[in-house]
């Protein structure tokens, strides 16, 4: 298996085991951490325990749209295929 092979495998294998995002925003904060808390997919520490009465009642979405879109990306081959190519140009210099 040649090394470009290699390294796309690794990111693709590396994107569908696990991704790890932790937004430092407000919005994350206040709406989404608490269902973060409760899915068991939440980066600790901060885990959030409080209900979000006031801002997300009823417990709409799981991340910002920025994080999804980011996500999203992440699945499509072509940018696996980047990152395999910016992970390779970065392990030679």
């Amino acid at each position: 298996m040649s090394k470009r092979n290699a390294e796309h495998r690794h990111v693709r294998e590396t994107y569908w085991n696990e991704v790890c995002v932790l937004p430092r925003t407000p919005r994350h904060q206040y709406w989404y951490r608490y269902i973060a808390t409760a899915g068991n997919f939440a980066l600790a520490p901060p885990k959030e325990y409080a209900y979000p009465k006031i801002k997300n009642p009823k417990l709409r979405g799981v991340a910002c749209k920025h994080v999804i879109h980011a996500l999203t990306r992440l699945q499509s081959s072509s940018w696996q295929l980047s990152i395999a190519r910016a992970l390779q140009r970065l392990r030679r210099k």
